[in-house]
């Protein structure tokens, strides 16, 4: 929907991948400045419609976690050094 959640979901495999095992808004913001923490949080709330993240708990800060789904969505279409959105095309279907 929005491109730039892309990079919100790409923080959070950045994170996991340095070994990061509570991932919150928190910790995430400082990769996607100069953002504010609800605009991270909208995008988390975003990413899980979609089943690009999953978050645990009921109340803040929740912890996300990226889905395999989320994993192979960025390596098609998001290019990790650049930061920069490859190939972004959705059809919607009347």
């Amino acid at each position: 929907k929005n491109k730039d959640n892309l990079r919100y979901l790409n923080a959070v495999i950045e994170l996991e991948s340095e070994g990061v095992i509570d991932i919150t808004a928190q910790k995430i913001l400082p990769r996607v400045t100069p953002k504010t923490i609800q605009s991270v949080r909208n995008a988390i709330k975003v990413l899980e419609e979609y089943d690009l993240v999953k978050t645990t708990g009921k109340t803040k800060p929740k912890l996300v976690q990226s889905t395999e789904l989320g994993k192979i969505f960025t390596r098609m279409f998001y290019s990790w050094k650049n930061s920069d959105l490859l190939f972004f095309s959705v059809k919607e279907s009347k």
